[in-house]
């Protein structure tokens, strides 16, 4: 062999040696980059869970003054038979727009729970009670108005997160006498 060719075949293991060196580099690269993406993606996640639970504590917070005026008129959802006897009291304006107010506010919440935009496991510990019995007391008060609007889609959030409040509330119940009984 003459000494172009070995200098040759050096040349061309040592370029062999460089590629494998910065390929590994490469590679460390890329498993470090990919773990920052999720280190970051995460990160994103929890900064966009925060914000919504903040948000949902903020609305709830913000309306809680108004729905406490509206609640010192109203009958409670907890009272069936006087939040049923607002149908009979159709003429009263003054009283149907309170009622529209009242419930607006449920709405808005339970669109915004919907959409995601506000937290439903926070909501529900906060006032999952409360919104199922406001959705259950005033169901024939927005039977009465899908009817009379002829909008079969009227307080469609407000009925929509309660039927998912009562869903959760009897997974747990489910669940707890489930652990009553293996236990």
């Amino acid at each position: 062999m003459s000494t172009f060719e070995g200098l040759s075949v050096a040349a061309a293991f040592s370029a062999i040696v460089v590629n494998a060196v910065v390929a590994g580099a490469f590679l460390w690269l890329f498993r470090k980059l990919g773990h920052q993406v999720r280190e970051s993606v995460r990160a994103g996640r929890a900064g966009h869970d925060r914000q919504r639970l903040q948000a949902t504590i903020e609305f709830y917070a913000s309306t809680l003054s108004i729905r406490a005026q509206l609640r010192a008129v109203l009958p409670g959802g907890r009272d069936a038979e006087a939040a049923a006897l607002l149908v009979k009291e159709e003429g009263d304006a003054e009283l149907t727009r309170l009622v529209s107010e009242y419930l607006g506010q449920v709405e808005l919440l339970a669109a915004g729970v919907r959409t995601d935009v506000f937290d439903l496991t926070l909501i529900e510990r906060a006032a999952g009670t409360r919104l199922r019995s406001i959705a259950d007391g005033y169901r024939p008060w927005i039977e009465h108005c899908r009817e009379q609007s002829e909008n079969p889609r009227l307080y469609e959030e407000l009925l929509w997160l309660a039927g998912e409040l009562e869903r959760r509330r009897a997974g747990r119940i489910a669940q707890s006498r489930l652990s009553l009984t293996t236990a």
